[in-house]
């Protein structure tokens, strides 16, 4: 190898010499290195060569180094990917016994002198396919290191985005930025800044606004419900039989939320949160328990109510 590289060196002070020779052999010399650090070696002395035709004014001679460089860091990136991360040769396999000394792929890096960047740019241009390769290096024009380091990097997959993506991330946005604005701000505060006809025309809004926020709620629990379904096991028929079905959601109230249905959405959370919560065999004893609960609460509502009657009769 060594020879080779004189060859290419006096390729530099007698314009005769056989320089597409010594290419030749550079590129054999090369091919066969199996150490990180002889590839090392001939980029650095490849990208000498080319510094000194370009100071020369030579560009058939910087070619010709340009390429012996990207075929020497081309090679060294072949032999840093048969390394991993944990220390194991990806290109052999795994020992049936013993515990051979393990090298990772930085630390072959760093033994043969080359810096973390110095590193990556060699995996990427050896990430290359070897056609697009050796079609480019061998062009009247070869490409810098940079340019075909940039050929090299891994394009990571972009996630698939469900229909409705970016206006979910609309909605997000704005529904924090309405929370952070209700925040220090009274309905009297705000109703006292509009006009009548303001007035009326904001609460035609606020109905509908409330209207549609009532329905993605319910339907935003029924799809956090059956999200969990999914994720556990398929239920035996037996089981089938016992689940309750979910419940349709309901249709859309004609005003804003009051009291009554915040009540109802509470007493729903809680008992969807623990239905989550216990087997599904055990649902039917759960409707059962609170079917005797909400009988309870109905009997006493009752009681108060004709109570408050009689009261208000004799007063």
């Amino acid at each position: 190898m060594n020879s080779d590289l004189s060859m290419i060196a006096r390729a530099m002070e007698m314009s005769n010499a056989p320089l597409p020779v010594a290419y030749e052999r550079a590129t054999q010399a090369i091919a066969e290195c199996d150490r990180v650090d002889e590839c090392k070696s001939w980029s650095d002395r490849a990208a000498a060569l080319a510094s000194y035709a370009r100071q020369a004014d030579d560009k058939t001679l910087e070619n010709y180094a340009m390429r012996i460089r990207s075929r020497a860091i081309k090679r060294a990136g072949e032999l840093l990917k048969e390394f991993d991360a944990k220390g194991q040769r990806t290109d052999l396999p795994k020992p049936s016994g013993g515990a051979p000394t393990k090298l990772t792929q930085r630390e072959v890096a760093e033994a043969a002198g080359m810096s973390k960047d110095q590193q990556v740019t060699a995996i990427r241009v050896a990430n290359v396919p070897t056609e697009d390769f050796e079609r480019q290096v061998g062009s009247e024009n070869p490409p810098t290191i940079t340019q075909l380091a940039g050929q090299g990097k891994k394009v990571m997959p972009q996630p698939v985005r469900p229909a409705g993506f970016a206006e979910a991330t609309k909605l997000i946005g704005e529904l924090e930025r309405f929370s952070a604005f209700l925040k220090d701000k009274t309905p009297e505060f705000i109703l006292g800044g509009m006009d009548q006809f303001e007035i009326a025309d904001a609460r035609l809004t606020a109905v509908s606004v409330c209207e549609w926020l009532q329905l993605f709620i319910d339907q935003s629990r029924e799809n956090v419900l059956a999200a969990g379904q999914r994720a556990t096991q398929k239920p035996s028929k037996q089981q089938q039989q016992s689940d309750p079905a979910p419940s349709p959601p309901p249709p859309p109230s004609s005003g804003p939320i009051g009291p009554i249905d915040d009540c109802a959405m509470h007493l729903r959370d809680l008992v969807l949160r623990f239905a989550r919560a216990i087997p599904a065999e055990s649902w039917a004893t759960l409707i059962t328990e609170l079917r005797d609960e909400l009988a309870d609460i109905e009997r006493v509502l009752e009681q108060r109510r004709v109570s408050m009657g009689a009261d208000h009769d004799g007063g």
